[in-house]
């Protein structure tokens, strides 16, 4: 088969998929697996999706993500999501749209104030962690644990030290 009849039958396929539906990953995955029975059969392609599936089922950042849902709700029990909400309603409230600005200034001046401490970790824990100085699960725990207890710090009114 030529390359432009595998892309249309492949994006036909996907189409057909996403109009009965489905949902995107399943749709993709689904054309996926197919495409590499067809192109690969007995000698690989067979267990393509399977062996997909489980490598991201052990894929460590993903087991760490109900700790960043924690976090998250740590912190919109602190309080400290509502005065920054606040602040912002008040600045922007004679704007038009000032409460989808609001939301969006919240959301950003968490996500920069969080996120550059954990960026930091994260970096930190996986040159650690591909060195060899630090256990691959520990380096993958790591900066989760220190983002829960970060956000804990915050909802105590704790300081370091």
């Amino acid at each position: 088969m030529s390359y432009e009849i595998i892309a249309t039958l492949m994006f036909s396929t996907m189409m057909l998929m996403l109009m009965t539906g489905q949902r995107v990953f399943g749709a993709i995955g689904f054309v996926a697996v197919i495409a590499a029975l067809l192109l690969w059969g007995d000698r690989g392609g067979y267990d393509l999706g399977f062996s997909a599936a489980m490598k991201l089922m052990k894929w460590y950042p993903l087991l760490t993500l109900p700790m960043f849902i924690f976090m998250g709700y740590v912190l919109s029990e602190s309080k400290i999501a509502d005065d920054l909400y606040k602040m912002f309603h008040v600045w922007m409230g004679p704007v038009r749209g000032g409460l989808a600005i609001g939301t969006i200034g919240l959301m950003v001046l968490i996500s920069i104030g969080l996120g550059f401490a954990i960026y930091f970790l994260r970096n930190f824990a996986q040159i650690l962690g591909d060195n060899g100085q630090l256990p691959v699960a520990l380096a993958a725990w790591t900066v989760p644990v220190a983002a829960v207890i970060l956000s804990l710090g915050i909802l105590l009114n704790l300081e370091d030290g």
